[in-house]
């Protein structure tokens, strides 16, 4: 951070400038804004993946690359990192609906013409939408449809 400050004096100028320096880092070691990054990893649990949220300053003590994979060693155990569409798929809430996306099932509000989801009720043109393979229409149609009937009381 420099501010600069017109003054006859180089001298001064500099001064102040480090000054300033000293005091913007001093202000930074008492801000809290770097002591907390949540983040989303899994956990291995007997019954598949598990979504957890850790501490990124707070809990992990060092992070391993595996077949690049991250993996976050805490004092409580590894964490693996979200790093692809695969990750996501063993979690519960969201569905593989075509090769190129998973969808969070809890969002869906809607069906529409041309194989795709929505997440609103009522879709417009500009709306976000997702794409469903024909063959996951066909076989997951009745659970995807009960889902987005449960999505509306929530």
């Amino acid at each position: 951070m420099e501010i600069f400050i017109m003054s006859e004096s180089r001298f001064m100028s500099r001064r102040l400038t480090n000054n300033c320096r000293h005091i913007f880092h001093k202000e930074m070691e008492k801000s809290t804004f770097m002591d907390s990054a949540p983040m989303t990893v899994l956990r291995k649990t007997e019954y598949g993946m598990q979504k957890v949220i850790i501490d990124l300053y707070r809990d992990v003590l060092y992070i391993e690359q595996k077949n690049e994979r991250l993996l976050y060693h805490t004092e409580n155990g590894i964490y693996y990192g979200i790093q692809s569409l695969a990750d996501l798929e063993e979690l519960d809430d969201f569905w593989k609906l075509d090769g190129c996306n998973v969808v969070n099932m809890t969002k869906i509000r809607r069906i529409g013409r041309h194989l795709r989801v929505f997440f609103t009720p009522t879709p417009s043109k500009e709306s976000k939408s997702a794409s469903i393979c024909w063959m996951m229409m066909k076989v997951l149609g009745s659970d995807i449809k009960k889902k987005m009937e449960e999505n509306k009381t929530s």
